[in-house]
This record gives structure tokens, sequence and C-alpha cells, in this order.
């Protein structure tokens, strides 16, 4: 290596200083190397301190692939690994049942839990569909029931109250009852209709003219268990209420007559 010498300290290039050694006889001595070398010196210590950082980081995502530093044990298990993955490949694990049977015995299990389930909660929708049905029947019931229950106390309908019950029945096979309470009179799948041909009848009117059907329902009637009184309806008696047709007895009941 080339070696300068100088009288003194003070003679050298100031960024030379810090490495010059003084000689026995009071000179400065400086070690130089060429600047090509010197270049190559640095790129060389450059390029192994980013190798060194680059192998460290491949050393940590190792060791959180595998879980530990344990590389020998991680290279048997890997060596073990692609020993199954060729087998498959050459088709070896095909002929192994085992796996296949028991693939289709855990989906047999599944599917067939998985039907329990579904006719558990079939049954229970037409259990709740049967009570809902029933609840809704009987809803339908009393609003039909209320209806005739409220003309028995009604002076001008003059009902026999023992034959309120009977009355009732016949209604509930005649009014339909909606999702609002609304009545409706039906015979053979055809709407009833009123006085005025329009609208359907109301339960009042079908009640008197049940009086033509059923006359020893009401007071006045000479009818079996009437109990009559004689007294009639609006000044008409039970025998010529049962002379008049569906439409006089309508207007009877409104009061026209």
């Amino acid at each position: 290596m080339p070696e300068l010498f100088f009288d003194t300290l003070d003679a050298l290039p100031e960024e030379l200083r810090e490495g010059a050694t003084t000689t026995e006889d009071g000179r400065v001595k400086i070690n130089v190397v060429e600047a090509t070398k010197l270049k190559e010196f640095r790129d060389n210590n450059i390029k192994v301190v980013k190798e060194r950082d680059d192998l460290a980081a491949l050393l940590g995502k190792a060791k959180d692939i595998i879980g530990n530093d344990d590389f020998e044990a991680a290279a048997k298990d890997i060596g073990d690994l692609r020993g199954i993955a060729q087998r498959v490949k050459d088709g070896q694990l095909v002929e192994n049942k085992g796996l296949d049977e028991a693939i289709q015995e855990r989906t047999k299990t599944m599917r067939e839990g998985l039907e329990a389930q579904i006719r558990q909660h079939a049954t229970e929708k037409d259990a709740w569909k049967t009570k809902f049905e029933q609840a809704d029947g009987r809803r339908r019931q009393g609003v039909v029931d209320r209806a005739i229950a409220s003309l028995a106390v009604d002076e001008t309908i003059g009902m026999h109250p023992t034959a309120l019950a009977d009355i009732q029945v016949r209604a509930r096979s005649v009014f339909e009852v909606d999702d609002n309470d609304g009545l409706t009179p039906k015979r053979n799948g055809e709407v009833l209709y009123g006085g005025d041909g329009a609208t359907p009848m109301s339960i009042k009117e079908w009640v008197n003219v049940l009086r033509d059907e059923a006359p020893h329902f009401f007071k006045g009637s000479s009818g079996g268990g009437s109990g009559g009184d004689g007294n009639g309806f609006r000044g008409k008696s039970a025998s010529d209420i049962a002379k008049m047709d569906p439409m006089t007895k309508l207007r009877l009941a409104n009061g026209e007559l």
C-alpha cells in the first residue's frame, strides 16, 4: 500500500489527518489507496450489508411459517408432504376407500339430520296452522253469535230467548266473516242481497226472513215450543207473516208497512 510522508500534520489535507501516524524522525506518514479500489471496497461493503439484511428478513419469515427455528424438522415435514403430494399425483391414494367412505357417511349423517329438522319444522308449522285456524274459526263464530245475541233483546224482532242458540247455529251456516269482522250472507256460494237488491242482506234482515222458515223461534207464533203470546210483529200475526213473500217481510222488518 503506498505511503506518503509530510513534514508536519498541517501539511496534510484535513480529510486525511485522522489516519496519519508519526515516524521516528518526526515526520507524518499516511497510507493511501487508489480511488477505484476504495470505491470497490465501499460497494462490496454495501452489498454485504444488504445481503445480511435480506437474509435476516427471510429467516424471520421462515420462523413465522414453521412456528419455530427448528429448520431440520421443518425440512423433514416438507419432504413428507411432498411425498404425499406425489402419491396423490400418481393416483396411489385414490384406491384408498377409507376417506371417501368417511366423507359419504358424514354426508349421510348431516343429510339425515337436516331432513329430520325439516320434518320437525313442518310438523310444528302444521300444528301452529291448525291452532290458528281453530282460534280464527272460534273468533268468526263469536262474531256471528254476538250479532244474533244483540237482536235477542230487540223488541221489534220478538225472538224467543230459548231459540237463541238454534238461531245462532243457523246463522253460522249462512254468514261468512271477513278479517275485519264484516258479515256477508251466502247460500250455495251466492251472496244474499237485502231489500234494496244492491247490498248484502243484514243480519237483522236475515232474522226477519227466518220467521218464514222457523216461525216458532219468535213470539206471537203458534208453532211448537213457542209459548206464543199472540202479539205478532208490528201489528201482524204470525199467520199473516207466514203468508208474506220475503220482500214483503223485509219491508215489514224495516217498518215500511
